[in-house]
């Protein structure tokens, strides 16, 4: 699978259910093969719960004018001790619930990052999350 955005959080926008730059979002990094991602019918974290190795709250949401970009501030996991490694990136709204993003690849290819004690970091591209 490739990165991108669950469909239940498309509509949720165009409903005006959420507010990317206010609500408390949250950032998970998953195991290895835990999750078969499926954008188009997976709706909240629930049954990821078991897949999480550690998660914690986004911060410094913002929305740019140009060209409709969701922006974040980078996020480091400290001192990470579970086992096995992170394979996975799932972004998602903390009252309801409901998946936002995924992400599986970085810009050097499959996320691959091994789990050994120490600080994990997700470094944001500098153009942003995504874009609508």
């Amino acid at each position: 699978m490739a990165n991108g955005i669950y469909t239940k959080f498309k509509e949720g926008l165009m409903n005006k259910e959420y507010d990317l730059d206010t609500d408390v979002l949250k950032l998970a990094l998953l195991s290895g093969s835990c999750y078969s991602v499926n954008l188009s019918t997976d709706t909240v974290v629930t049954p990821l719960v078991g897949c999480i190795i550690v998660s914690g709250n986004l911060s410094g949401s913002d929305i740019t004018s140009t060209p409709g970009t969701f922006t974040a501030t980078d996020h480091v996991f400290s001192a990470v001790t579970n086992t096995g490694s992170v394979a996975q990136i799932v972004i998602w709204h903390e009252s309801s619930g409901d998946l936002i993003a995924y992400f599986d690849t970085d810009v050097s290819g499959a996320i691959n990052i091994p789990v050994n004690g120490g600080d994990i970091t997700v470094d944001w591209n500098a153009s942003g999350i995504f874009a609508l």
